[in-house]
């Protein structure tokens, strides 16, 4: 393949007119091939460029110099938790969520306790002073007002 069909492979490549099958073997050959590479990098800076899209560079050799620190730099252990922060941090999470669950428990037995008229039949409106114990016993519950002549029994 001359230097032109690769130079036009590269360009229909870059503007998605290539043919799949011949996209992956160019793309095969720019990862061997360095100078096809660059000229990649350069379609890829002109495009951005035309379209006026922000373009960041590296100068030449940076990837090189990254990839050299990086395998010649100190390797660092990763820091491991220790057991009593652990331990605390467990407790925490425990005690965060039974406090979500009971705030949540108390939220519906409230939505419950007040919208007690629709849900016993027969109770009305004057009946709202609901104990919550009562409702949580059991779901077939007679629901009955709180005055000093009754003791708030469910029956």
């Amino acid at each position: 393949m001359n230097q032109d069909e690769v130079e036009s492979q590269l360009s229909a490549m870059f503007d998605g007119e290539l043919p799949s099958a011949e996209c992956e073997l160019l793309s095969r050959r720019i990862d061997r091939d360095e100078n096809l590479r660059a000229r990649w990098s350069r379609y890829a800076l002109i495009g951005a460029a035309m379209r006026s899209e922000p373009v960041a560079t590296a100068r030449s050799g940076f990837a090189v110099r990254v990839s050299q620190a990086i395998d010649g730099g100190p390797t660092v252990p990763p820091r491991r938790a220790q057991p009593g922060r652990r331990l605390l941090l467990n407790t925490a999470l425990a005690a965060t969520l039974v406090a979500a669950v009971a705030g949540m428990s108390v939220s519906m037995l409230r939505e419950v306790a007040l919208r007690a008229p629709e849900i016993v039949p027969g109770a009305e409106p004057s009946q709202r002073a609901v104990s919550l114990p009562a409702l949580a016993q059991a779901p077939a519950v007679e629901v009955r007002a709180l005055d000093g002549a009754d003791s708030g029994r469910a029956r």
